[in-house]
């Protein structure tokens, strides 16, 4: 197919978009499944937590020794394979639903994404200045891709929710679903115009070299990213145990689309605060942390469905805005010729907190109760957020050169 049929630019765009969507939707939807797996594997959450976290574990190897390649291989080369290696994470988890089964097909998922993600996004502005040679600006292009990474982290567990909800053999028919849809992204990859040719030399790896005397903002800032991580990784890992456990919600469209509203709302503050200065955003997103954890914890007490998803709003907000905050520190504190291999370093940071947040809520959750275990996790994550926050605004001359177009989420 890829040899009797070429996409043109424009099209070759929207198809990298979808693909991107895909895989990272495969990275959270089991966040409406693990609840499931618990009641019929007999799963404890520390186990559920080591399985939802173990995609840091591929997200890290690909962000720092793959995201690279493609520059070098060029992009459709890179991505194909990717995204068939997050067709195999899924079709792994969908037939071999064990506890080694589905900590293999996370790895994969992660080692996936690691690539994908920083892949698809120079794809696509390749592709959108391909399509729209005589345009100067990338608006377009850096809005599908943040447009397409947000959203597939919102869709994952809504997806996950609704088919489980609806359909029989949820644990199967969800990954199924996905893997169908991304061998499709992929056969349609190979339609894709290449936009990188071969190099005459190999680049260089990345290298991971700040500004002098920005040490400490940078790992300010990167705590304060792994603060938004832990929070949405706990939430994923967890959240819909305690809806089943503690609120006695039954539902899989409920526990999905808890988790996914901490997503969307990460998304839509980050786009509402998009000119906002890195110190405004991290103090902010404190408050909203505080505020966001409190209504959750609060919502345990005396169990209130209504408010445990206000509360997930209002963290989901407070994770993007820390999110956005740090990115932006660890941009401006990099040396220009190394950003790539600084921002490497911060993302796998960011991840393993993702999969400590989960670990940790586990076992408070273990030796205490789950009241107190979320009250202990949000007075944790709420003191490292002021730490972090406090460490990477202590030099803040340089802020007006921050670039406010950049936009990720947890």
């Amino acid at each position: 197919m890829g040899e009797r049929l070429r996409l043109s630019a424009d099209a070759g765009f929207w198809v990298v978009a979808a693909a991107l969507l895909v895989v990272m939707a495969v990275g959270t939807a089991p966040a409406a499944l693990w609840p499931v797996y618990q009641a019929t594997g007999g799963l404890s959450d520390t186990t559920i937590a080591v399985l939802a976290g173990a995609v840091v574990v591929g997200a890290t190897v690909s962000f720092l020794l793959l995201g690279h390649l493609s520059d070098r291989y060029g992009r459709r080369r890179v991505l194909v394979p990717a995204v068939l290696t997050s067709a195999l994470s899924v079709v792994l988890m969908a037939l071999v639903p064990t506890v080694p089964g589905l900590l293999a097909g996370r790895v994969l998922t992660g080692l996936a994404l690691g690539i994908v993600a920083p892949t698809a996004t120079a794809y696509l502005l390749d592709l959108h200045r391909a399509a729209r040679p005589d345009s100067t600006g990338v608006v377009r292009a850096t809005t599908v891709a943040t447009a397409a990474n947000l959203g597939g982290l919102a869709v994952g567990p809504v997806l996950a929710g609704v088919l489980a909800e609806f359909l029989p053999a949820p644990l199967v028919l969800t990954f199924l679903v996905l893997a169908v849809l991304l061998v499709t992204a992929a056969v349609l990859l190979l339609a894709c115009p290449e936009t990188v040719g071969s190099p005459p030399v190999l680049a260089r790896r990345a290298r991971f070299a700040l500004r002098p005397g920005s040490a400490t903002q940078f790992w300010g800032a990167a705590v304060g990213g792994s603060v938004s991580f832990a929070t949405s990784g706990a939430l994923g890992a967890l959240g819909g145990v305690v809806l089943r456990n503690q609120l006695d919600v039954t539902s899989t469209l409920v526990w999905g689309a808890a988790i996914g509203l901490v997503h969307a709302a990460s998304a839509l503050a980050q786009i509402a605060a998009a000119t906002w200065p890195t110190r405004a955003l991290f103090a902010c997103g404190t408050v909203l942390l505080a505020g966001g954890l409190g209504l959750m914890t609060v919502a345990l007490v005396d169990p209130m469905l209504w408010l445990w998803l206000a509360g997930c709003a209002v963290t989901g907000a407070a994770c993007g805005l820390l999110f956005k905050a740090a990115l932006l520190t660890s941009t401006l504190v990099a040396e220009p010729a190394a950003r790539a291999g600084v921002l490497a370093v911060y993302f796998s940071v960011a991840y393993l907190g993702m999969a400590g947040g989960g670990l940790i809520l586990a076992v408070l959750r273990g030796y205490t109760g789950p009241v107190t275990a979320l009250a202990l996790l949000s007075a944790l994550m709420v003191l490292l957020a002021v730490i972090g926050g406090l460490t990477a605004v202590r030099r803040t001359s340089d802020e007006e050169e921050a670039p406010h177009s950049v936009r990720a989420a947890p």
